[in-house]
């Protein structure tokens, strides 16, 4: 195959990636509870340093020339930039994946990532973890050539990519665990020559993380406050808005499988997952005669899947953007998996069954996607907001069930004392009410989640119409939204001719 030939593949992978990024990528500011505050950040050219700046930096120089002045517009704006990052990482896992998989095998992976639906809904959001990602990746290039190469032009851009991931979220740090870990997983002729050049990589990183974050000479108080509010969140959770409770998932208890489990199979899907975890079981056993790469992308993935499951942190709803920056070498552990399960085959019939199945599994991503970008405007929020308008219901929201809020959560009111203001009914939504009924099945819990999940279930003893997602709920879209009527029975009965639907549990889906 041509170079030019080649080229175009990849170009053909990058604008598909792209498109699948940005469909349906103006879908109503707040349904992401993050963004507004980065849109007000944006505007502001203000910060609160609970993740550095990189992205917001991005965003503002590219809106200094689009000069958009309107919220909705400078969300979709931050959205695009995410999804441009969202793509090239589909390239960085082309160029990651060459020197073990060959050319052609290595277009599969690019596809592979270029589809895969935990990639494309975030790449959607303004949100860190995709840019965290790409950079990432871009160090992992350098630091392949940095050990191939040491030399001046590897250090320095290895400094570079590993201080704009710092740059990009705080966990960008652990890049540095596995450049420590480098001579102990490859053979090298001159450690020292290596260890002296992370010195330099390490100053250079400094240098372009305070590059991007200059801010923080401007407010250190505001840089120290953000940062140790981060770092509590990763060592004692999430705070739940006024209940100042989070749900804490041990590890120990979850077999360290929670993210596999809730995160990275529904992300990427069943058997490629599946695949995946074959190929790494397989390095493991022929650990000696693996490639050196293969233990880098390996140590890599353990590094940065253990930092977050070992901690307490896992917040509802979304807490699987988290394991993002392993997906991609994840997709590449997978086409691995699924190329030596083949090798071992040695009926060609078998091959072909097989050919068969791996091109249905690494096809079933794209239909997942292209299912949950179709739906992104077509959320269970805005069909509640028409039952409500419609039937001029007088309502209390919590978080996640309506663009803006009355509560955090529902548990925390009084269903008697709202009635007496005049509410009529409760707006519920699963990214609520559903973390809630996770911790209760878990022991050595705070009592508010108890009680929350009490509270909730007393609710549900209400009538109330649920209407469901066209297809399924995924990161920050569709959730399952119940409009419960908390009016006495006697009021619901006279009201009851003007609603245009049972509120007695029934479930509503397009």
């Amino acid at each position: 195959m041509k170079s030019k030939d080649k080229l175009v593949i990849l170009l053909v992978i990058f604008l598909s990636a792209l498109l699948l990024n940005t469909y349906n990528n103006d879908f109503k500011l707040g349904y992401h509870s993050d963004e507004p505050k980065k849109v007000h950040f944006i505007r502001s050219n203000t910060q609160d340093f609970q993740h550095p700046i990189l992205m917001l930096q991005i965003v503002r120089a590219v809106n200094y020339f689009a000069d958009f002045i309107d919220n909705q517009a400078i969300a979709s704006l931050g959205r695009t930039v995410i999804a441009i990052f969202g793509a090239l990482i589909a390239m960085s896992s082309y160029l990651i994946s060459r020197p073990t998989l060959g050319k052609g095998y290595a277009y599969v992976v690019a596809a592979l990532v270029a589809s895969s639906p935990i990639l494309v809904i975030h790449s959607h959001y303004m949100k860190e973890d995709i840019i965290l990602t790409f950079f990432c990746l871009l160090s992992i290039l350098w630091l392949f050539r940095y050990i191939r190469i040491t030399n001046l032009i590897s250090t320095i851009g290895l400094g570079i990519s590993t201080g704009l991931a710092i740059s990009s979220h705080y966990k960008g740090v652990l890049l540095f665990i596995i450049y420590l870990f480098g001579p102990v997983l490859v053979p090298l002729k001159d450690r020292y020559k290596y260890l002296r050049g992370l010195i330099g990589c390490a100053i250079v990183a400094m240098l372009s993380f305070l590059v991007v974050n200059y801010p923080i000479f401007l407010h250190p108080r505001i840089f120290l406050r953000g940062f140790s509010s981060e770092l509590r969140h990763i060592l004692q959770g999430h705070g739940l808005g006024p209940l100042r409770h989070t749900i804490k998932i041990d590890a120990i208890s979850e077999l360290f499988g929670f993210h596999l489990i809730n995160s990275i199979i529904p992300g990427i899907t069943l058997l490629v997952t599946l695949f995946a975890l074959s190929f790494f079981v397989y390095t493991l056993l022929r650990w000696k005669k693996s490639f050196w790469q293969d233990k880098i992308l390996m140590f890599y993935v353990m590094l940065f899947y253990f930092a977050v499951e070992l901690s307490p942190t896992k917040p509802f709803p979304n807490f699987a953007r988290y394991i993002i920056p392993i997906v991609p070498i994840l997709l590449y552990f997978s086409v691995r998996g699924a190329g030596t399960i083949s090798d071992c085959l040695n009926f060609k019939g078998a091959r072909v069954a097989f050919a068969t199945l791996v091109a249905a599994s690494f096809s079933l991503p794209l239909y997942e996607s292209m299912r949950l970008v179709h739906d992104l405007n077509n959320d269970t929020r805005e069909k509640a907001e028409r039952w409500i308008t419609e039937n001029h219901w007088n309502t209390k929201s919590e978080a996640y069930a309506k663009l803006s809020a009355n509560v955090w959560s529902l548990s925390t009111l009084n269903i008697q004392q709202e009635r007496d203001k005049g509410v009529t009914h409760f707006i519920a939504s699963s990214f609520m009410y559903d973390r809630y009924r996770y911790g209760n099945k878990l022991k050595n819990q705070d009592e508010t989640i108890y009680e929350a999940y009490r509270r909730y279930e007393e609710l549900f003893s209400y009538p109330f119409i649920e209407i469901n997602p066209p297809y399924k709920s995924f990161a920050f879209s569709n959730p399952t939204i119940r409009i419960i009527d908390i009016r006495e029975k006697k009021q619901r009965e006279a009201g009851s001719a003007v609603e245009r639907a049972p509120a007695s549990g029934h479930s509503l889906r397009d």
